[in-house]
């Protein structure tokens, strides 16, 4: 037990509980960094790596409640109605999105 905080040395505490168990003290700092989540900035740069469509398909796609791996283990007739149903709804989308801007030219005109 350590008594007080001036007589604790990190680098000896440290030493000491590698050399009792090594495995264990690896295994762990390996699973804690295989169990951590990315950071945000690891996100971030994911995202900005994407092209605009992997975008609109990514967004798509967690709207929906789906994730690329579940696409990707549906069975190819139920992955082809899947990216059928994301090419038509992105389509319907961008042509409301292209009418909308054209009304609101029109009415500031």
């Amino acid at each position: 037990m350590i008594s007080s905080v001036s007589t604790f040395n990190a680098a000896n505490f440290s030493a000491a509980s590698v050399t009792r168990n090594p495995a264990s003290a690896q295994d762990a700092n390996n699973s804690a960094n295989a169990n951590q989540a990315p950071s945000a900035a690891d996100i971030f740069k994911n995202y900005m790596k994407m092209t605009p469509a992997e975008r609109m398909e990514d967004a798509w796609l967690k709207s929906h409640g789906l994730t690329k791996e579940k696409l990707d283990k549906m069975s190819p007739s139920d992955r082809e109605a899947v990216m059928k149903q994301m090419k038509d709804e992105i389509e319907q989308n961008l042509k409301q999105q292209t009418e909308q801007k054209g009304q609101q030219v029109d009415v500031l005109a």
